[in-house]
């Protein structure tokens, strides 16, 4: 599914753009690739590299993109990050690509929530996972 224009479908914009490729979705779930955890400039990283916890991020990412795919709005704020299990401290220093998986619990007009986990390509072994509820903006 090279052709899907991502940086089209969510609100992030340049390097803010994190996932490469949709491997697979359907109307309840999203399957993606990274790689740009490895990438020196990626504006996650802080002086000791791209901690765990911003897989949340990509964990959004996918969710957004998701929701885009769907023809659902993409505009809205991160409310709440639950249950958030990392069981690895940095991302950077994976040398695979990352899957980041995500699937919709439950959405509507106001908000959106949805599981997400990371794996790396080799080895599937959980890096982490969490839930996201997203609440959309309001149009007027």
């Amino acid at each position: 599914m090279k052709d899907i224009n991502i940086a089209a479908l969510i609100p992030h914009a340049g390097s803010m753009v994190l996932i490469d490729q949709v491997v697979a979705w359907n109307q309840d779930e999203i399957t993606c690739l990274a790689g740009s955890h490895r990438d020196l400039s990626n504006p996650l990283r802080n002086h000791i590299g791209v901690p765990a916890t911003a897989g949340a991020e990509y964990g959004s990412q996918a969710a957004a993109l998701h929701g885009g795919l769907l023809g659902r709005r993409a505009d809205g704020y991160l409310v709440a990050l639950r249950d958030l299990r990392l069981n690895v401290a940095r991302l950077d220093d994976i040398g695979n690509d990352l899957i980041i998986h995500a699937r919709c619990l439950a959405a509507d007009n106001q908000s959106i929530v949805y599981n997400f986990e990371m794996t790396q390509q080799e080895g599937g072994a959980t890096l982490l996972a969490g839930r996201v509820t997203v609440a959309l903006m309001e149009h007027k």
